[in-house]
């Protein structure tokens, strides 16, 4: 009678520990490939959301640009700021105020066919705002007498004392200001100013204002004003780095400027 001998079935000691190094590499291997996968995604996150906060900021500046009267934008500070002066009104001369050119006794009473003030109170009234010299010396502002309000009218408005312009406006637009408004890089930031009447003093910062980005530099150039002429518009050239942890976004805009009163 033969007899039969039994082999015992499973892996050896050397198997399994080729089969525990093979599974250690791959798994090894899985989690670079898994690592790498979040690190790029983590990144791309992080430039979107650069771009998006960079889009938020500039959109506003523009935006603000766009109304601001005509030949007032200045880079100011080295660049750090942009200061400009918000209309917040017009109206129609029914008649050529007193100016250099036609030596008319200064007067304190300008005659309006009609005015509108729509964003905000006015406490100065521009007229021939053809350089941004005149604008910040005064030479081209009339002080009011007493601010007009929201609104619409015609008819003589008071000046607080008498007045003569440098210059006529040919259209014969006037324009009411309250103040002049900047964006300026300041500790890390951008933030929004508001600046009671016009100074021939360019503005710099020496507070915090209205924060606009936390974490923003000029690094990339900051503000800068390309001059225009009464029939070709300026530019405003607008080069901040937006940054997070270590991630950082170059916005690099061109904002058209009006420039015809």
């Amino acid at each position: 009678m033969g007899s039969s001998t039994a082999k015992s079935s499973g892996f050896t000691l050397v198997e399994l520990i080729a089969v525990i190094v093979i599974v250690a590499v791959i798994g090894s291997l899985g989690s670079s490939f898994f690592l790498q996968y979040l690190s790029s995604q983590q990144a791309m996150q992080q430039r979107i959301d650069l771009f998006s906060r960079s889009r938020l900021a500039i959109n506003l500046i523009s935006r603000e640009v766009e109304n601001a009267l005509p030949n007032s934008v200045r880079a100011t500070a080295g660049g750090q700021c942009v200061e400009f002066i918000p209309v917040i009104g017009g109206g129609i001369l029914e008649s050529e105020p007193a100016t250099n050119s036609n030596q008319a006794a200064a007067s304190s009473e300008l005659d309006l066919l009609a005015y509108s003030i729509d964003r905000g109170t006015a406490n100065t009234v521009v007229i021939a705002a053809v350089n941004t010299a005149d604008i910040y010396s005064g030479a081209a502002l009339g002080s009011l007498a007493s601010p007009l309000p929201a609104g619409q009218g015609s008819g003589t408005i008071n000046l607080s004392s008498p007045t003569v312009f440098s210059q006529s406006s040919s259209s014969r637009r006037v324009f009411f200001i309250a103040g002049s408004r900047a964006f300026c890089v300041y500790q890390g930031g951008l933030y929004e100013y508001n600046r009671a009447g016009v100074s021939s003093t360019a503005f710099v910062p020496s507070a915090m204002g209205i924060l606009v980005d936390s974490s923003v530099n000029t690094s990339g150039g900051g503000f800068d004003v390309q001059s225009g002429a009464l029939n070709n518009g300026a530019e405003l050239n607008v080069d901040l780095v937006f940054t997070k942890g270590n991630a950082e976004f170059i916005s690099s805009d061109r904002i058209y400027i009006r420039n015809v009163p």
